[in-house]
């Protein structure tokens, strides 16, 4: 009876467990993948942003001067406090 017992699980695992846990491991590989790409990209962009920042900051256009400018009413507007 025991031996009957452990053949049936064992079938059970190796039919019906395994192939869907290698299936999971494969897609959850797929997915690692592809967030460690975005991961990276995302981290090249914040970079490149960092830089672009530094750029516009030496340059003096990084915006507080044409602040300076905004008609009082139109900044309002812009800032949602009309």
């Amino acid at each position: 009876m025991e031996k009957e017992l452990a053949d049936a699980l064992q079938e059970f695992h190796q039919k019906l467990l395994k192939p869907e846990f290698d299936s999971l491991k494969g897609e959850l590989a797929d997915r690692d993948g592809r967030l460690t790409e975005i991961g990276d990209r995302l981290q090249d962009l914040s970079k490149i942003l960092g830089q672009l920042e530094d750029a516009l900051s030496a340059s003096g256009l990084d915006g507080s001067a044409a602040e300076k400018e905004i008609d009082p009413e139109l900044k309002a507007v812009i800032e949602g406090n009309p």
